[in-house]
């Protein structure tokens, strides 16, 4: 089950999201939630930019730590001419339970 709220007005984008995660691991196992929230805006003259943090937990307590994990995502845009340049960097951080099992994201575009 999942549900979202999204406001859009000019430049600005904001989104709110729940997301129950279920039996994902398997029959009778209860995954935890997640939690996101979305940011938006259009700076004008071709610069965009959005921003998203999640966070997911299983409300699990292995070793003392939540099973849980933090991650957000930065990408901006901007447009001359013919071309759109991109930037775009994620993080997920490492999972409370479980060292070395977090991730960096990063892209360099252009099209």
């Amino acid at each position: 089950m999942s549900a979202s709220l999204v406001f859009a007005s000019g430049p600005l984008y904001l989104g709110a999201g729940y997301e129950s995660l279920g039996e994902l691991m398997g029959p009778g196992l209860d995954d935890g939630v997640a939690k996101k929230f979305a940011l938006g805006w259009d700076f004008g003259q071709g610069t965009r930019m959005g921003f998203v943090w999640e966070h997911a937990g299983s409300g699990e307590i292995v070793g003392g730590d939540e099973v849980a994990r933090d991650a957000y995502y930065l990408n901006l845009a901007h447009i001359r001419g013919n071309m759109t340049y991109k930037f775009a960097y994620g993080r997920a951080s490492t999972l409370d339970s479980a060292p070395d099992s977090g991730a960096d994201y990063l892209a360099l575009g252009g099209s």
